[in-house]
């Protein structure tokens, strides 16, 4: 069994002349499939609409955070945080697949990390801006805080 240190926030980073685009779970599993992986890199992918979408199991290591994938979950939602943020949908599932994680694994929202901030708790330097400069990781954390002390 994995130990579950932390869980990473992302999102695809898929954008068209200033919008962002929002792509399917199939469609980002047979991005990750072309670039010879078994399956999607994330653990759960949040849509447009907000349906969180399975993807490797929690106990199968990602491949979302190069360095960082033996102790976290990645989830990603669609879109490109630096074109837009998550809208309210996302939003929605992203809080609640964060919560169910928390509770399942006895972390608190201090564990949830923006791709970006990876590298200050222990993962290799990133230059990426991910899950985007328009995604508020201290609001998200704040959210999934008061969303477990609610519980």
């Amino acid at each position: 069994m994995r130990n579950i240190t932390h869980i990473v926030v992302h999102t695809c980073g898929s954008a068209s002349k200033g919008k962002a685009l929002h792509q399917t779970v199939d469609q980002v599993r047979a991005y990750h499939m072309s670039k010879g992986w078994t399956t999607l890199g994330y653990h759960r992918y949040v849509e447009r609409d907000g349906a969180v979408r399975e993807g490797r199991p929690d106990m199968t290591t990602g491949a979302h955070a190069a360095g960082f994938n033996a102790t976290t979950l990645g989830i990603c939602c669609s879109g490109h945080g630096d074109v837009e943020p998550f809208n309210s949908a996302q939003m929605a599932g992203l809080l609640h697949q964060i919560v169910l994680w928390c509770r399942k694994y006895n972390l608190t929202a201090d564990n949830v990390l923006g791709h970006r901030e990876t590298d200050d708790h222990g993962g290799p330097q990133v230059y990426k801006t991910c899950p985007g400069l328009m995604v508020d990781m201290a609001l998200i954390r704040a959210l999934v805080a008061n969303k477990l002390e609610a519980a």
